[in-house]
């Protein structure tokens, strides 16, 4: 059988991240384009806020979160261009189908596949870069794709604008549309996912892995790998989880904040949103891992700690009393800054795992990552917020100050958690000073002491 190329011998590595980059942004527009449609759910499907809550956050985080570990096993042992382009067929076809969705349940059962689907593509892409590069470049392919993705997230408010004006455009000029305006929104936004994983399928191919796919680790060796450094993970994974519950909490209400307390149109908010927080969200993403390089420099081992632990307490002062503003721009400034500071403290420790994870654990390691993002950020986060809304304000006019309970409520506790994990890098320097590594922490540090 005829051995896969290697993209560093053909050129195609950037190639291959700039695809990846562009999946990683329609996986977002496709994740987040509900948030811009909350008035029309709410009245052609009878939804409450708590339903909704229920879509954004826990029935995608938890086939998302629950699902991304044994799909990255296959990635660490099989073919993870092969598993990409199954994931995108997979959520793009839900996106597309669930512009047919005619009952909140139909809706439900959409959202699980377009989480199952999502779920391929990072554990996967950061596998794959990790074999598209020389060690010495990885760090920065994966900010560019950690960061783009991030982007995305912001230019997804953007997108699906473009898309909800054009087609109330459409049907305010009087031309018939074959759908409901939110169903043709969610049609659009799917589509061109399945182009673009067309596209990588045709373009891209599975690279040549440093390791042999073979030699693989068992699940019982990444975990006695994770037990000997629990203090460091777990803080780390944790601490990035319940940080990205504050940005999710933002990113599923925002919108409708900016709404029904400033009083902009959904088509507004999401291009006031998506302008703001695509500086933010690509600036923060590099930002931070560039501290983290520049404070190892410094000679400090625990840098991407500290790195998060700095992002996290400024970034959660600015999430707190953004809402609390009662100007616009005030918030949209104030939202910016705690974005940047948030999105770079998850995204930092993302970053981090070219170097923190064995090679041959690294998609399993950020499949880990993304679990604890996704089961702590999306599943507590806008469900949260939706809930303390409720209790404050029936009517849903407490948005706001329910996202100004929430962001220190859960900041506090991540900001404990990234110190946590400081004192297990510190435990790793004192069990092995000379094994540590000066490109990445922990890249090469051996067997330690387990933590009890």
């Amino acid at each position: 059988m005829r051995e896969p190329s290697s993209p560093r011998a053909t050129g195609g590595a950037w190639w291959a991240v700039a695809l990846l980059g562009l999946l990683y942004i329609l996986s977002f527009v496709d994740r987040v384009i509900l948030a811009l449609l909350v008035a029309p759910l709410k009245a052609d499907l009878g939804v409450s806020d708590m339903q909704l809550a229920l879509l954004f956050g826990p029935a995608f985080a938890v086939f998302y979160g629950l699902l991304g570990l044994p799909i990255a096993r296959l990635a660490d042992r099989g073919n993870r261009r092969n598993l990409i382009v199954a994931g995108v067929l997979l959520w793009g076809v839900a996106t597309v189908a669930s512009g047919f969705a005619g009952t909140f349940w139909m809706l439900l059962t959409l959202r699980v596949g377009l989480a199952i689907g999502e779920a391929a593509l990072t554990p996967s892409a950061y596998s794959m870069i990790g074999d598209l590069f020389p060690p010495e470049r990885r760090a920065l392919a994966a900010s560019v794709y950690s960061a783009t993705g991030m982007a995305g997230a912001s230019g997804a408010y953007i997108l699906g604008a473009v898309v909800v004006q054009g087609v109330e455009t459409a049907s305010v000029s009087g031309h018939a549309l074959p759908l409901a305006a939110w169903q043709l929104v969610l049609v659009i936004v799917g589509l061109p996912s399945l182009l673009v994983g067309a596209l990588f399928a045709l373009t891209v191919r599975e690279p040549r892995r440093m390791q042999s796919a073979d030699a693989a680790p068992s699940l019982v060796e990444v975990v006695a790998h994770l037990r000997g450094r629990a203090r460091l993970f777990v803080g780390l994974f944790a601490g990035a989880g319940l940080t990205q519950a504050i940005g999710y909490a933002y990113s599923a209400w925002g919108p409708e904040l900016l709404r029904r307390q400033f009083d902009l149109s959904i088509q507004q908010a999401g291009f006031a949103l998506g302008l703001t927080g695509l500086a933010a969200g690509f600036g923060g993403t590099l930002a931070a891992p560039q501290l983290t390089r520049f404070l190892e420099r410094q000679g400090r081992r625990d840098a991407v700690a500290l790195t998060s632990m700095a992002c996290i307490g400024v970034g959660g002062v600015f999430a707190t009393v953004a809402p609390l503003q009662s100007s616009a721009p005030v918030f949209l400034a104030l939202h910016a800054l705690s974005g940047f500071c948030l999105v770079g403290a998850a995204n930092n420790v993302i970053v981090a795992q070219q170097g923190l994870a064995p090679p041959r654990m690294r998609a399993t390691f950020v499949a880990l990552l993304l679990m604890c993002i996704t089961l702590l950020g999306l599943g507590i986060g806008p469900t949260a917020a939706a809930a303390i809304s409720s209790s404050l304000d029936p009517g849903g006019q407490a948005l706001g100050r329910a996202l100004a309970i929430l962001a220190p409520a859960i900041g506090l506790p991540a900001l404990l958690l990234f110190a946590w994990s400081r004192c297990g890098f510190l435990d790793q320097m004192e069990a092995m000073p000379s094994a540590i590594s000066t490109d990445w922490p922990g890249s090469s540090l051996g067997p330690v002491r387990e933590e009890r």
